[in-house]
């Protein structure tokens, strides 16, 4: 017999629209903590954890309802109006709640207990929904190795929609850093390759497939392994609509010139052997988004938003006028209404971000430098760009000691969104830079020519 408990909403906190701009409203709700991750149904169904508890609004954020209090790691939205939270316990111990939400009340329809194993503390830091399935991921760090890259292994947790039962996936351990499910059978995860207690050998990235729900697991070929392997993580995993494999890599600490996106077309092809193309060299990568009522995809920085429409082959920035910094989360609604958060603030969409002009690819009402596809190439590639008034636009090309090597254009432009292909075969294998200069208006970015 299910045990229900009765939690009235009886808290309320205001919003206060702290500025606006053309792309973007910012909200700034007070008194309820720290923010830490954000999910949507709607704009008028806006779901926000928080250090203090998970809260709730009705009104599009301006106002928020405490939901409940405590120490919650992590939550997900869960079927038309079902909530699934990771609690804390004192001991190193957590559970799993399934709540479900009905008016100004939740009701606790199951509570799985997990324990801490082999004096290590476990919480459920990540939930991964696959048509009504649910996969929690289990991270344990060993005590008394409790800083940052200490010991921590992981494991899978699976959940049957209308099954009140948790299963433990077959898994070897390694700390899990982003899962993707294509389906049932389909599991694919990015991991530190190693559960040794030794931190210069625990954070290999490396990414694993399983294509029989966990019973074997195989390497994927051609993923790179980053020199500084204590800083640099893959932060994010998405399988697109049309079964490309895109990953993410995180790191704020040291520069890295092979931080960004990496691509493959087909998530079939495991042996792919160092041919992953690369996207936003040198940007950290904190969240992918793959929408699921179109194939747009969104990527995460910490002080930009890109959106791709063409399949995670081309991006263009959201935040050119640099509204937000000190990004977290953020997710996207059925509408294409975008939610990125902050520490304390929510930034919201006005629009959906992918609608654009003409080429139905790129905004041309905005300066916009992009980054460069293929990336690494050899020897070709190509540079495209927007300008939002007509004038002389220049294209200039710099080694990594900051020295002239090319004009690559240097011509009268309308408005609009323009390209050239650059072609590499006289310079040798290495990093360069290009650089777009207009009579208000300057951006560089990084290209990488293997040979």
């Amino acid at each position: 017999m299910k045990t229900k408990t009765l939690m009235v909403f009886i808290l309320f906190y205001s919003s206060q629209i702290f500025s606006q701009n053309s792309d973007w409203n910012i909200l700034q709700p007070s008194n309820i903590g720290v923010f830490k991750n954000i999910q949507v149904k709607n704009e008028m169904n806006m779901y926000l954890l928080t250090d203090l508890g998970l809260y709730k609004s009705v009104d599009k954020g301006y106002n928020w309802i405490e939901l409940i209090r405590g120490d919650i790691e992590t939550f997900s939205l869960y079927n038309d109006n079902e909530i699934i939270i990771s609690k804390n316990y004192d001991q190193g111990n957590c559970s799993i709640l399934l709540l479900k939400e009905d008016v100004n009340t939740l009701i606790k329809e199951n509570e799985h207990f997990i324990s801490k194993e082999n004096n290590s503390s476990v919480v459920i830091s990540k939930y991964f929904i696959n048509k009504g399935d649910i996969y929690a991921v289990a991270d344990y760090r060993f005590e008394p190795f409790m800083s940052k890259y200490g010991n921590l292994f992981s494991n899978i947790l699976f959940k049957t929609n209308g099954d009140t039962l948790w299963q433990k996936i077959n898994y070897p351990g390694y700390y899990i850093y982003s899962l993707s499910i294509k389906n049932k059978d389909t599991l694919i995860v990015a991991n530190n390759g190693s559960t040794s207690s030794n931190k210069t050998m625990g954070w290999t990235q490396r990414i694993e497939y399983s294509y029989n729900n966990g019973a074997i697991w195989s390497v994927y070929g051609g993923v790179y392994l980053n020199s500084n392997t204590n800083l640099t993580t893959i932060s994010s995993l998405i399988i697109s609509q049309s079964d490309a494999i895109i990953y993410g890599q995180y790191n704020l600490h040291s520069y890295d010139a092979t931080r960004g996106l990496f691509r493959l077309d087909d998530f079939m092809d495991t042996n792919h052997n160092g041919k992953w193309d690369n996207y936003l060299i040198g940007i950290p990568i904190i969240k992918l988004f793959s929408h699921s009522s179109s194939s747009n995809l969104y990527a995460l920085t910490p002080d930009s938003l890109f959106v791709s429409k063409t399949d995670g082959k081309s991006w263009y920035n959201r935040n050119n006028s640099q509204i937000f910094s000190n990004n977290l989360d953020f997710t996207v609604d059925k509408d294409g209404i975008v939610y990125v958060i902050s520490s304390n603030k929510i930034y919201k969409s006005k629009n959906d971000l992918t609608i654009v002009e003409k080429d139905n690819i790129h905004l041309s009402n905005e300066y916009i430098l992009l980054q460069n596809y293929p990336n690494p190439f050899n020897p070709q590639t190509t540079i495209e760009y927007s300008i939002a008034k007509a004038g002389n636009v220049k294209i200039l090309l710099y080694d990594m000691l900051g020295k002239e090597l090319r004009v690559l254009a240097d011509e009268f432009k309308n408005v609009g969104h323009h390209k050239i292909v650059f072609d590499g075969s006289n310079y040798s294998s290495g990093i360069y830079f290009y650089k777009i200069q207009t009579s208000n208006y300057s951006q560089t970015k990084k290209l990488s020519l293997i040979k």
